[in-house]
């Protein structure tokens, strides 16, 4: 399937008959983001997530813009293009909250992180938004931020009730999809999301659940301005226009690596986590289309085929979360009858990223990425955990694999 195509076809799948232009026409996240499109309109109160910021005005300035006309990397430089050692101190001055708690228990976080992957990622962004008017978080192009959902970041009940929860659209239940995948993190047999429901939560609760998703989130940012990448870009443009050359000449990371062109697997995923784009045939897949369409194949799950962007920050955030934070983890082939409430596991697989052809366009991306010494020590790196496959598990088995839901 031609790359082109495919950028068009998910543009008619956010549009929905409207014929204005998306400025995220082919991003990732491009439905949730147009979701939240209505963040731009209006004044938000905003605050610096650090007292006395000297990058506040910039960044909020540009944090609003909905077609990121004036944001470029003059006035609003990526993270490493300021000189900086990339710390706590530095991230929280280039954050912006829609709460001041939000700010508090982000600095709690950063402070119990000790991984220096992770915080080398925030070089390639240009600020972090932390609000409760975003309702499922993303890197946006126009302005070369990442929008953080404040739901990561309560951890009282008087903080949870400060918040607004605006629901996220993907995964709706429809009884047409009948094979999909799931998935989940886990260490010491725990899933990251053990603790998470508490009414009450700590940062240890909170700490791997957003590391998660700030690995998938910065990916995308890392993806567009590789650090290695920086000098070569021309400040004075804006950051849309960047990238828009950028992935028109192959440039960025997601364009360089195998993206899982099944075309088969890519309509039915579209299927799954949008219910559009339906032909008669796309909710028409099989648990033996699973089997010869997706296994072997470099998609981590379903999500993985809606864009080449998305494949490569599914495999770094599996990449990561295995090798830097430890966590295994696991895949779900699922099954669902007709009008059942309940699914089967009919297949499953811990560490997917470790399975040959996906570990090693993973360690390709990364050393795309990434600059070279930290490149090399990552992918230098040995795990004790190994690659686990189950096949053909019968309806009726017992067996707990990670975490049965």
């Amino acid at each position: 399937m031609k790359y082109s195509i495919l950028i068009l076809l998910i543009s008619l799948l956010a549009s929905c008959g409207n014929k204005k232009s998306s400025p995220v026409a082919g991003e990732p996240h491009q439905n949730e983001i147009e979701q939240n499109l209505g963040f731009f309109d209006s004044n938000k109160k905003l605050a610096a997530a650090k007292l006395g910021s000297p990058y506040y005005s910039a960044i909020r300035n540009c944090a609003l813009q909905k077609l990121g006309e004036g944001c470029t990397p003059e006035k609003v430089p990526l993270l490493g293009m300021k000189g900086q050692e990339i710390n706590t101190k530095f991230v929280l001055e280039n954050t912006i909250v829609s709460h001041d708690f939000l700010a508090k228990n982000f600095e709690e976080y950063l402070n119990h992180i000790d991984n220096k992957y992770l915080f080398a990622l925030f070089a390639s962004v240009s600020g972090i938004i932390i609000s409760d008017e975003i309702s499922a978080s993303f890197y946006y192009t126009p302005t070369g931020m990442i929008y953080l959902n404040a739901s990561y970041l309560w951890k009282t009940q008087e903080e949870y009730k400060k918040l607004i929860f605006k629901k996220d659209g993907r995964y709706s239940r429809d009884e047409r999809k009948k094979v999909f995948t799931d998935w989940d993190f886990v260490k010491d047999n725990k899933t990251i999301y053990s603790s998470y429901s508490k009414k009450e939560r700590t940062i240890s609760d909170i700490k791997p659940v957003l590391t998660r998703l700030l690995f998938h989130e910065l990916t995308h940012a890392n993806d567009v301005y590789p650090i290695n990448e920086f000098d070569t870009l021309d400040k004075s443009k804006s950051y849309y226009e960047l990238r828009t050359s950028r992935y028109e000449n192959k440039e960025m990371v997601s364009r360089k690596i195998v993206y899982p062109e099944t075309k088969k697997a890519w309509e039915y995923a579209i299927f799954l986590i949008y219910g559009e784009l339906e032909t008669p045939e796309s909710h028409e897949f099989s648990i033996e289309d699973f089997y010869s369409d997706f296994v072997p194949n470099i998609g981590i799950i379903f999500y993985s085929y809606i864009t080449n962007r998305e494949h490569l920050a599914m495999m770094m955030e599996n990449y990561f979360m295995l090798f830097t934070e430890h966590f295994e983890s696991c895949t779900y082939g699922k099954f669902r009858e007709n009008n059942e409430k309940d699914s089967q596991i009919f297949w499953f697989q811990k560490n997917r990223i470790l399975q040959t052809n996906i570990l090693l366009e993973a360690r390709n991306a990364i050393e795309l990425m990434l600059p070279t010494e930290m490149a090399g020590e990552l992918n230098s790196m040995n795990t004790v955990f190994s690659l686990e496959t189950h096949e053909n598990i019968a309806p009726d088995s017992e067996r707990q694999f990670c975490k049965n839901y």
